[in-house]
């Protein structure tokens, strides 16, 4: 209702002859005094857009409905972890969390294997487009993480951002997929860890449920002593998310 009546207002800003030229020809023609004829332009267009982008922003933010989310997800990830020529395979227990107020967001999260390496991070996120998290979505992240490596007694913080994309095909199918780039920072014993990630995948949904499936690519690049070493983890991670 509110959209209807914004749409009325921008509406009767403008001349009837731009809105029978929109819709039906590329340019108009207004008298000014008779003496002057001013023609509608692309840019009278892009502005015209931008006002129903603007609109739409202010919808999603002031949508009460879906003003507060909070959701809750655990997954079991296998992979293998390939350096240099030797590969083994581990797995990976993982749970999150995420809380969204309008299009504002932060989420957090808790990661143990069985390479003795525990993860923890948060992070701040926007959803860019989408009015909900059960909804065709477009999100950015920014946060920081930080990683205990058991086995080399190693701990080490790295800054990170990030991308998410989602994607409905029916009301109950869909797919998604993400990017996050780890910025380098220094460990305890001044080895510099960096990295990056991708994953892609499908989810099912029914009411306040969604079980996941995503593949994933997971690059880790640890400079000792001017030597990079490159590790790649790959595998399938499965999971449940819940929606409140």
């Amino acid at each position: 209702m509110i959209r209807v009546l914004l749409t009325i207002l921008i509406g009767l800003s403008t001349s009837s002859s731009f809105a029978q030229s929109f819709f039906g020809g590329g340019s108009y023609k207004r008298s000014n005094n008779g003496n002057e004829n001013v023609s509608w332009t692309l840019g009278d267009w892009m502005t015209q857009k931008a006002k129903f982008k603007l609109m739409d922003q202010w919808l999603a933010i002031n949508n009460q409905a879906n003003l507060v989310e909070f959701n809750i997800e655990g997954s079991q990830t296998n992979y293998d972890l390939t350096i240099g020529a030797d590969k083994n395979s581990h797995e990976v227990d993982k749970y999150g969390f995420s809380m969204y107020i309008s299009i504002f967001g932060i989420e957090g999260g808790y990661e143990e294997s069985d390479e003795d390496i525990e993860k923890r991070y948060g992070q701040f996120n926007i959803r860019l487009l989408g009015q909900s998290s059960r909804s065709t979505q477009l999100i950015a992240g920014y946060g920081i993480q930080k990683e205990e490596n058991g086995t080399d007694d190693t701990e080490v913080t790295n800054q990170y951002a990030s991308g998410k994309l989602q994607l409905y095909i029916v009301s109950f199918f869909g797919i998604d997929g993400g990017y996050k780039k780890v910025f380098a920072d220094k460990d305890n014993l001044m080895n510099t860890h960096e990295g990056e990630r991708i994953d892609y995948g499908i989810f099912l949904e029914h009411k306040l449920i969604r079980l996941y499936g995503r593949a994933f690519e997971d690059k880790t690049f640890i400079t000792k002593n001017g030597v990079k070493e490159k590790q790649t983890r790959e595998g399938i991670d499965a999971g449940v998310k819940l929606f409140f």
